[in-house]
């Protein structure tokens, strides 16, 4: 888990970061997930739950947000964010470069 401070100096950071939100279908899907995986004792669960609503308070700052409720449908769309993030201009630009400088097109 990212938490959104970290999200936010990233993107002070990095001018081409992409900021991705996975929400759960809701926290009592969560936490039977948490269960199911039998890692963590009843209290840290407890507080992974706590500490998931307060960062999924956070989720409106971020880019792109994906529903995690079925596990290839979520796979899927953060493969179509990705793609399209490499489709973007300035992403074209750095890859084509020799392309782009024959039509004259700049980098900015």
């Amino acid at each position: 888990m990212v938490h959104h401070e970290q999200i936010l100096k990233s993107r002070q950071r990095f001018s081409q970061i992409y900021d991705i939100f996975i929400l759960p279908p809701s926290l009592e899907s969560l936490e039977d997930r948490l269960k199911k995986r039998g890692e963590d004792e009843p209290h840290i669960i407890t507080k992974r739950l706590l500490a998931a609503g307060r960062e999924i308070s956070h989720a409106s700052k971020c880019q792109y947000v994906i529903i995690n409720d079925v596990f290839e449908d979520a796979l899927s769309q953060m493969k179509q964010i990705v793609g399209t993030t490499r489709l973007r201009y300035v992403a074209q630009a750095k890859r084509h470069e020799a392309l782009f400088d024959d039509y004259g097109l700049s980098f900015d």
